[in-house]
C-alpha cells in the first residue's frame, strides 16, 4: 500500500508496515525515538500541564515515544490512540512524571517510507525491545534498581544526555527521600553499568 499524502494516519501505517512484511509495529515507536519518523497527534491530556486537550494537531516529541514501550497503559498503533506516563520538564516544578493521552497520531508519509526503503527494519525490530541484562553475577542491589537503570538507558538514547543527567533524573523519582538520592543514583549507576555502554545501547552479552 503506498500513498502520496504528506501526513498518513496509523491505519494506512500499519498496512504500509504489513505490506512490507513487518510483524512488530512497535518499528515505528523505534523511528520516532530516534527521530527518523515525523509523528504528530491531538494531545488531549498531560496530567499537571498546559498542554491539554490541543484543538489541532501537534508535534509529539521523541522521548514520548522512547518511553511509551516500558509505560504504555493503552497502545493501539492502527487507531493512534495512546495512553502512557513520561517523564516532562516543567518550569515550575522540573522533572516530573506525566501522564498522557494522545489520539488521531499521524506518521509523515516520506520518513515513513525511507525508513521502510533504507535498510533499518532488521536493526528497527532488534531494538524495538531494547533492553540489557545483568549478567548471572548481578549482586541484589543491581536487581533492585534494574528497572531505574533500562529508565535511564532509554533516556541516554532518546534524548542523547549524559547518563549522569539520567540517573539523576530516574532517581528523583524517591523524592520522599531525598537524603538518599546521592546513594540511590550510584545504585542505578552500577546496575546501568552491568548492561548498557555510555550511550544506552546494551552490551553484548
Amino acid at each position: 500500500m503506498t500513498s502520496t499524502d504528506e501526513w498518513i494516519t496509523g491505519a494506512t501505517a500499519v498496512a504500509m508496515l504489513r505490506d512490507a512484511g513487518v510483524v512488530d509495529l512497535w518499528v515505528l515507536g523505534v523511528w520516532a525515538g530516534d527521530g527518523l519518523l515525523g509523528t504528530r497527534a491531538k494531545v488531549e491530556r498531560v496530567a499537571g500541564t498546559i498542554e491539554t486537550d490541543t484543538p489541532k494537531s501537534k508535534a509529539i516529541p521523541r522521548y514520548f515515544w522512547g518511553e511509551l514501550r516500558a509505560n504504555a497503559v493503552m497502545a493501539d498503533w492502527a487507531a493512534g490512540v495512546f495512553e502512557t506516563t513520561t517523564d516532562i520538564d516543567t518550569e515550575e516544578e522540573g522533572w516530573r512524571e506525566a501522564s498522557w493521552r494522545i489520539s488521531g497520531v499521524e506518521f509523515k508519509n516520506e520518513d515513513l517510507q525511507k525508513c521502510l526503503g533504507m535498510g533499518s527494519l532488521s536493526q528497527a525490530s532488534a531494538r524495538s525491545d531494547r533492553r540489557g541484562i545483568l549478567p548471572a553475577s548481578a549482586k541484589a542491589n543491581h536487581r533492585k534498581y534494574e528497572a531505574d537503570a533500562h529508565k535511564a538507558a532509554e533516556i541516554v538514547r532518546t534524548e542523547g544526555v549524559l547518563p549522569s543527567k539520567a540517573f539523576k533524573r530516574v532517581a528523583n523519582q524517591y523524592n520522599d527521600q531525598m537524603f538518599l538520592n546521592t546513594s540511590v543514583e550510584h545504585a542505578i549507576r552500577q546496575a546501568y553499568d552491568l548492561m548498557y555502554d555510555k550511550k544506552g545501547n546494551p552490551h553484548q552479552n
